[in-house]
């Protein structure tokens, strides 16, 4: 046994083992396995302890394990846990791979070989990654719009879509679908061939979009089957995390890898936190494989996360099959979750109302810190929480707006978003293209290396002048500042600069800060979407509902192991917190489904002071939960 092996092992299995003994299965399975596990398993930490495991047995030099991901961000976690727990740090030479499954597609598949599908293709295609790149410059071409009869008599519709943004559905017949923005539930379905005609015009153009990049892959194995043996050969194991929030696209890329030399996959994730339908997010397909194809199930019920009387209310509302079971360090904590009613003119008061709450509860000895976080379904939630609305001026370029984001993020010293925004808008005015990319060919017409890139690009978020001045100078300011900044560095940008950051005509007097859309993070309490806090761990959080019609939705529960995407946002909302829990629901809700809520505190916005003796520290008597 090697050096490496017996770290590993002694790491895994030794006599004070991290893993608790329900994620060894994960660890030692041979064969496919599904790891069903519930919010704060730990099912990261036990998928790079395998990943470890693997590795360290591992003698090919020509083969490896690919281990997939949804996000970037959880890719990130599997490598922080790799070098954390086994100071393994696996370079780019190595033949094992780490990454988003987008990222591993279009690596191995659409990007190389997408010309194997359609022959007039370009040699390779860009994946489209930000919206306002899709909606400002791609979306505003007239050959990329999708047109729509409204009858019969071949009358058309006034409003066109975009095809950057339409999306592919494995139906029996294999039709693209588009996404209905709000106000378009009226349309009828486009023309698919329209839709098929416009795609090549895209793909002509270099530019696809990831569920493309899928679609183009799966084509792609399906008429080289080879091309599957291949990949399948060079990575004979995968493991895919996070799983529930892949589409029926990505499963099918991986049955075609299975007919071939793939000796073994896991796929790891949690159908009741899949809240991405909207990108095509199918959480049924992973319980497909344990009851349609029979692999081997592994089910993790521990939660390390938050406390029992958590744990044990959202089992409860929710009716999940099998309950979590809490494990954490906070398991002992008194404090049970709490159901705020509020006047429904009233949303503004709640982030406030949630500080005195968390000050209540501190002062009894439980500490909450800073980790806390108001949350809601929607944006428009967010904006009424704050009190503040973007202000909307007409004829604004999608760079100023990108630019006033990147200058509210870097004060506010969220620093990787202030440079995302940044790099978005000088890539698209320098090269002509949303983004550096998965590759950097872009970087040729830039007379410098990747890290002078890097520079240049948080430069140009330095010199943004403050927004406390009026948009219309803070315009002027910041075009002049970004031309000195390129007459500096030699760059010719692909459309002048002053185009692109300009004053519409007749544009009012407004503050540069007042048309920011993200919230600032100098606020009290932050206030988020659902989705922002995906993957987080807080110490207390704040779920607003913000009519009756929301808590409508999140009831019925979930014993089929899926539920409904509604469901699942509450879900993934209410199993963030260690400590404290609070519900926030409008009058008109309290009336009709207070009672729904067994194991929530009641209480209102005018009777805070109620919570006072809820919870002394964890040695206070225990509260009998209701319900």
């Amino acid at each position: 046994m090697t050096a490496l092996q017996e770290q590993v092992h002694e790491r895994i299995f030794g006599a004070d083992p991290y893993l608790t003994e329900d994620k060894f299965d994960i660890v030692t399975y041979d064969g496919n396995a599904v790891v069903v596990a519930c919010p704060g398993s730990g099912k990261t930490r036990a998928v790079a302890s395998r990943l470890a495991h693997r590795i360290s047995n591992w003698t090919s030099t020509r083969t490896g394990i690919a281990a997939l991901s949804f996000t970037n961000v959880a890719a990130d976690e599997i490598r922080h846990y790799l070098r954390r727990d086994f100071d393994m740090e696996l370079p780019d030479s190595s033949p094992h791979f780490i990454g988003t499954i987008d990222s591993f597609v279009y690596q191995h598949l659409s990007g190389p070989h997408a010309s194997a599908y359609q022959s007039d293709l370009p040699a390779r295609l860009e994946i489209i990654l930000h919206r306002s790149h899709t909606e400002g410059f791609l979306g505003s071409l007239p050959r990329f719009k999708i047109t729509f009869n409204k009858d019969t008599s071949g009358r058309m519709l006034p409003y066109p879509h975009d095809v950057p943004i339409t999306n592919f559905h494995l139906k029996p017949d294999g039709k693209w679908t588009w996404k209905r923005r709000r106000n378009q539930e009226k349309l009828p379905e486009p023309d698919q061939k329209d839709i098929i005609e416009k795609k090549k015009a895209l793909w002509r153009a270099k530019y696809m979009s990831h569920s493309d990049s899928m679609y183009i892959a799966y084509r792609i194995l399906l008429k080289y089957p080879w091309l599957a043996k291949a990949i399948a050969s060079r990575y004979p194991e995968i493991i895919v995390d996070e799983c529930q929030d892949t589409s029926d696209v990505q499963h099918e890329i991986m049955n075609q890898l299975l007919k071939t030399a793939l000796t073994e996959i896991l796929m790891v994730g949690d159908p009741l936190q899949s809240i991405y339908e909207f990108n095509e997010a199918k959480p049924e397909l992973m319980l497909s494989r344990i009851k349609v194809d029979n692999w081997h199930p592994v089910r993790l019920t521990g939660n390390h996360r938050s406390s029992t009387y958590i744990c044990d209310a959202v089992s409860r509302f929710f009716a999940i099959e099998n309950e979590m079971i809490s494990m954490s360090k906070q398991a002992e904590c008194r404090l049970p979750p709490i159901l705020l009613r509020y006047p429904n003119k009233e949303i503004a008061k709640l982030p406030d109302a949630f500080e005195q709450i968390v000050a209540s509860v501190e002062e009894q000895g439980l500490c909450i810190c800073g980790n806390r976080r108001v949350v809601a379904r929607w944006h428009r939630y967010v904006n009424a929480l704050t009190g503040k609305k973007a202000e909307n001026v007409a004829g604004l370029t999608h760079d100023v707006r990108r630019l006033v984001r990147s200058a509210v993020c870097r004060n506010d010293a969220d620093y990787m978003a202030a440079y995302t925004a940044m790099e978005g808008v000088l890539c698209s005015r320098l090269f002509g293209c949303a983004t550096i990319g998965l590759n950097r060919e872009a970087l040729d017409a830039f007379p410098h290396s990747y890290r002078e890139w890097r520079n240049f690009v948080w430069r140009a978020v330095q010199v943004l002048p403050d927004l406390e001045q009026d948009l219309a100078e803070w315009i002027t300011t910041t075009a002049t500042a970004l031309k000195t900044l390129l007459q500096e560095y030699s760059l010719d940008p692909v459309k002048n600069v002053g185009d692109v950051i300009r004053k519409p005509r007749g544009m009012p007097p407004v503050l540069a800060a007042a048309i920011a859309d993200v919230p600032s993070a100098k606020q009290s309490t932050r206030c988020d979407t659902v989705h922002q806090v995906k993957g987080e761990t807080l110490d207390a959080i704040m779920l607003v509902a913000r009519d009756a019609g929301d808590v409508k939705t999140w009831l019925g529960g979930m014993a089929d192991g899926v539920g409904t995407e509604e469901q699942r946002v509450a879900y993934v909302a209410m199993t963030r917190p260690r400590r404290l829990l609070v519900v926030a629901l409008p009058d008109t809700a309290c009336k009709k489904y207070a009672d729904r809520f067994p194991g929530f505190q009641h209480t209102s916005l005018n009777k805070l002071d109620v919570l006072s003796g809820l919870c002394r520290g964890c040695t206070a008597k225990s509260l009998t939960i209701p319900g």
